[in-house]
């Protein structure tokens, strides 16, 4: 068991290596939404990137629309692909930074009622 003097010390940290991180089943349940999230996130991009041949295979005709001087499925490939990814990722990473900051201050209350609780005692 780490002592609240070590916890501390992790919190105060830039950043925390993988042999100091406590096991605790909060680690281990933020560990799993976030690889469920991810996994959700990387279907989405997969589906979308892969949906590209596909519809240029059986809809040539939708495919060969001129958007912005370019064939869709040029402009899709070669342009709009980039900033697809990009807002995907910011939303990803700002998503997962979310779940992190909620278990953390699930983290930080469980431990501010154990210390009311000790120092009413």
């Amino acid at each position: 068991m780490s002592s609240s003097k070590e916890n501390e010390a992790l919190y105060k940290k830039e950043y925390i290596t993988a042999d100091e991180i406590p096991e605790s089943p909060i680690v281990d349940k933020l560990i799993k939404k976030q690889f469920k999230f991810s996994f959700s996130v990387s279907f989405i991009v997969l589906f979308i990137t892969f949906l590209i041949p596909v519809l240029n295979e059986f809809a040539p005709g939708f495919m060969s629309t001129i958007v912005f001087g370019f064939e869709l499925d040029y402009f899709l490939t070669a342009i709009a692909i980039y900033p697809f990814i990009w807002i995907t990722s910011y939303l990803y990473i700002k998503k997962s930074n979310k779940m992190e900051q909620e278990e953390l201050g699930q983290v930080l209350r469980e431990k501010q009622q154990q210390e009311t609780v000790e120092g009413g005692a």
